[in-house]
Formats: structure tokens, C-alpha cells, sequence
């Protein structure tokens, strides 16, 4: 379970500043964990054994992604996963650049200043 975000064609997303506040039972030794992923990479969003609940926590950020695409996932790491996990979002900030410069096409004939 989770999300994920696309840029359109033409955009390179370059960090995520996202709220994870709203994160529950991940990490907590009870068989679920969370990961952010994008084009090259993972993280995990705690790290094993360091949340009982990640509302002690705050913002974080995935920073120098240079990525088409960035996502955060709920994973079920054992057999059974006690207590519910929970991946919410209530705040996600994504900071971007346009991947290639605009294209400038010509509009007045041979004599002009395009000339």
C-alpha cells in the first residue's frame, strides 16, 4: 500500500518534504515498515526498532533525487503483521525543475532578427 507521484514529461523532481506524523506502527518490531522510493533509490522512513508510534516524529525529506517519480509504501515484512501500520499524508511538498530548457521556434522570416 502507499502513493506515488509522477512528474509530467519535461519536470525532474528534486525532494520531497513530507509530514510523517501520521505514520503508525512502522518499525515498531511488529512486521511492518515503510519506505520512500524513486527512480535509483530507497529509505527506509524509520529506521527498525526506533518507532512505537511515529507521531513523536516530524518532518522529513528526501533531497538530491533527480527522479521522475517518488513514492512512500506500507510493507507487511512478516508473516503476520500485528497492530495495524499506517502510511497518511496530510502535508507532502514537492520541489522540481524543468528537465530541459524551453524550445524557441522562429516566428518572423529570414530578414528578421531570427535571422
Amino acid at each position: 500500500m502507499g502513493y506515488q507521484i509522477s512528474a509530467p514529461p519535461g519536470i525532474t523532481i528534486n525532494q520531497v518534504d513530507y509530514d510523517d506524523s501520521q505514520l503508525q506502527n512502522i518499525a515498531n518490531g511488529r512486521g511492518w515498515t515503510g519506505f520512500t522510493y524513486w527512480h535509483g533509490g530507497t529509505a527506509p522512513v524509520h529506521t527498525n526498532g526506533t518507532a512505537v508510534d511515529a507521531s513523536a516524529s516530524g518532518s522529513s525529506l528526501d533531497s538530491n533525487l533527480d527522479t521522475p517519480y517518488w513514492g512512500i509504501e506500507l510493507r507487511c515484512v512478516q508473516s503476520v503483521c500485528s497492530w495495524p501500520g499506517r502510511i497518511q499524508l496530510d502535508h507532502l511538498t514537492v520541489y522540481a525543475s524543468e528537465a530541459q530548457g524551453p524550445s524557441i521556434t522562429p516566428v518572423a522570416g529570414p530578414g528578421s532578427l531570427w535571422a
